[in-house]
Formats: structure tokens, C-alpha cells, sequence
């Protein structure tokens, strides 16, 4: 019996948008939850603060998933490299956002954080989940009599 799978295609986009999108409903309720309990000022803060975490966080994974895909030995460097940039891009963003008024008065500051923390929780722990289900071949081996593709044949007896 053989069995033919679909050709092997990238899920590290697939990926990386599920996470976004989960990530954006982390933030989403966290502003929701800022403006029942503190009002507009607060959910406004919570916006800015899951809408930084977002940026940063995406931008830092779409870069790793790019170069994975055309330079997979760069990747590992790459990646530990994004991870320090998030780091610092984080903690100077948070610094300038603590000195903006609107952001920072009357116990704003902590639904900005609330948001940060939940959207990364959400990101790092969707983005796990995800890549776990994912189904990436070991290897790509071409079938004697056929040249090397992107389809990926699979014989089982």
C-alpha cells in the first residue's frame, strides 16, 4: 500500500498568525477587562501595551521564520540574536512609554504591563502548542528513478 502525502509545505507562517491571532485576543481581553474595571484611560493603556508586545514579538518571529526558510544553518544564530533585540526593544519601549502622561497616570501603567505580559504568555504558549502539532518531516529524500522535489512519498508495507 502506498500512501501519498501533500506536498511538503511551510507552516512556520500558519504558525506564527495563529499565535498572532491568539495573542491579539489576549490583548483584546485584557483591554476589555481595563475598561470594565478602570475605565477608557485604562483600556486605551492596555491597547498600547498588547499592541507594543505584538509588534515586537511578530516582527522577531516572522524575521526567524524567513531566515529558516532561506538559510536554515542561520537560523539558531539568528534567532538567539532576534531574542536579545526583543529584550532590549522591550525594556526601551516600556522605558519611553512610562514617561508618556497618557500612558503611565493614575494606575495606567499597570494595565500597559498586564497587557504586555498576558500577550506574551498567549504568543510564547500558542506558538508552542502550534510548532508541536506541526508535522515536519526528518528528512527529504529523493525515490530512486525520481529526481529530488518538494513532494515529500512515503511507501508503507
Amino acid at each position: 500500500m502506498t500512501t501519498e502525502l501533500q506536498p511538503h509545505r511551510s507552516g512556520g507562517v500558519a504558525t506564527l498568525l495563529g499565535a498572532t491571532c491568539s495573542a491579539v485576543g489576549a490583548g483584546a481581553l485584557v483591554a476589555v477587562l481595563a475598561l470594565a474595571v478602570a475605565g477608557g484611560g485604562a483600556a486605551g493603556a492596555a491597547l498600547a501595551g498588547a499592541a507594543l508586545a505584538l509588534v515586537v514579538m511578530a516582527f522577531g518571529a516572522f524575521a526567524v521564520d524567513l531566515v529558516a526558510t532561506v538559510m536554515p544553518a542561520a537560523s539558531l544564530l539568528v534567532a538567539l540574536l532576534t531574542y536579545a533585540l526583543q529584550l532590549v526593544l522591550m525594556t526601551v519601549l516600556l522605558t519611553a512609554a512610562s514617561d508618556v502622561d497618557a500612558l503611565a497616570g493614575h494606575g495606567r501603567a499597570g494595565w500597559l504591563v498586564a497587557a504586555v505580559v498576558a500577550v506574551v504568555l498567549v504568543w510564547t504558549l500558542s506558538q508552542l502548542v502550534l510548532a508541536s502539532r506541526r508535522r515536519i518531516p526528518a528528512y527529504d529524500v529523493a525515490l530512486p528513478g525520481e529526481a529530488r522535489s518538494a513532494d515529500v512519498r512515503v511507501s508503507v508495507r
